[in-house]
């Protein structure tokens, strides 16, 4: 996800300001589109919406490039479509962790949270660390945040139960880390790209509340070496991907595709 420095932006985009900006995307409206986000698309926020084609503002923002004063400002009017826009042309580099934070309570619709993580944040070098805490947010678009760019990673290692099962779910390949304490085929992440990683101890599992407890010093776990991680993680990212054959269930919850992958691996 680490983000490369950007070109300056052209000169064309240096003439560029919000205001004129704005004004340019209220003449691209359409009231039609602004009743599909809702209708068809199920997009609803509280920001003043002009109905901007996605298409329309991509092409907007390669004209103007990347510019994160510019993007600030966008943002700043609170209108969707020029926030949509800013995410566009920020530079994933100039992103801050506390600009991430103030950008994301902002969001109030599925449609900025997915365009801000897909096409923006998943290069940021901070999106790790928004994973981890966003995860545990209680506001449904914060945590969707966390769910996105989970789901753009190329490859999820930990051992926190909730993005570790959340990550197989999605797809991701994804190595769960697993001591000895409980049973790790009957705990471990669920699909065709992920794997439980464990050490096979004798005293496993042991169901220890406590590490202190632990006669022989959580070994399970202690013994599992970085370097057989690296390994485990080389092997996932080269294996390739078998499509699940889901056509057949068009509205299934995210439980039964899991489930469905298990299947499909111990097929």
């Amino acid at each position: 996800m680490a983000a490369k420095k950007k070109a300056a932006p052209k000169q064309a985009a240096k003439l560029a300001d919000a205001k004129a900006l704005v004004a340019e995307l209220k003449r691209h409206g359409s009231p039609t589109y602004k009743v599909d986000m809702s209708a068809r698309f199920g997009m609803v926020t509280k920001a003043p919406v002009f109905g901007v084609a996605v298409g329309t503002l991509r092409a907007i923002a390669k004209r103007i490039g990347y510019d994160h004063v510019l993007a600030e400002e966008l943002w700043a009017t609170g209108i969707h479509d020029a926030r949509m826009l800013a995410t566009m042309v920020d530079d994933p580099a100039d992103v801050t962790p506390a600009q991430m934070e103030r950008w994301v309570k902002d969001m109030d619709n599925w449609g900025i949270v997915d365009t801000a993580c897909f096409h923006y944040w998943d290069r940021s070098p901070h999106a790790f660390a928004k994973i981890e805490k966003w995860s545990k947010a209680k506001e449904e678009f914060v945590k969707r945040a966390a769910f996105a760019l989970l789901a753009s990673c190329a490859l999820y290692v930990g051992n926190n139960s909730g993005p570790k099962h959340i990550a197989a779910a999605l797809g991701v390949p994804t190595i769960g880390i697993h001591s000895g304490v409980v049973d790790a085929i009957e705990w471990g992440p669920v699909g065709e790209r992920a794997v439980a990683l464990r050490r096979n101890m004798a005293c496993s599992p042991c169901y220890l509340s406590r590490m202190d407890d632990c006669p022989r010093a959580l070994a399970c776990l202690r013994g599992l070496e970085p370097v057989t991680v690296h390994a485990v993680s080389e092997a996932m990212l080269l294996r390739p991907v078998r499509p699940m054959k889901t056509e057949a269930l068009p509205k299934v919850d995210w439980l039964t595709r899991v489930r469905a992958a298990q299947f499909a691996a111990e097929a």
